[in-house]
């Protein structure tokens, strides 16, 4: 996990695409009834870290990002595990989660100074 503000408005911009990109025809009834609820919030969250060039900013719109994601996973069928990790030390101490499809913690809120600190809290299939 790199500290890197630019690469990582360029996958919030190819993620702002796959979700503008989804056909709701083909979610399931579960699926779909949390898509609507989180659907803007992904975009928004997105949004926010193109649109941002302070690594700092982009990690709180990507926290809520992960929170809004999760709960889109929770329901979806999926190719392979997903792993729900949390990082106890985030916004002063409140923590923050984020979504890994390793099980091996790398966490994205501190770089390269903290790449092992959290733990994975919840494995989705």
């Amino acid at each position: 996990v790199k500290t890197d503000a630019v690469a990582a408005a360029a996958h919030a911009e190819a993620f702002q695409a796959a979700v503008k990109a989804v056909d709701m025809n083909k979610l399931g009834h579960d699926e779909h009834t949390v898509w609507m609820k989180v659907m803007n919030k992904l975009a928004s969250d997105a949004t926010g870290i193109t649109k941002n060039k302070d690594i700092a900013k982009q990690r709180v719109a990507f926290a809520s990002l992960s929170n809004a994601l999760y709960e889109l996973l929770k329901v979806s069928k999926l190719d392979g595990p997903i792993y729900y990790q949390h990082c106890p030390m985030f916004s002063e101490g409140k923590g923050a989660h984020w979504l890994s499809k390793e099980n091996a913690v790398k966490n994205p809120f501190f770089g390269a100074q903290m790449i092992s600190c959290g733990s994975t809290v919840e494995t989705l299939n």
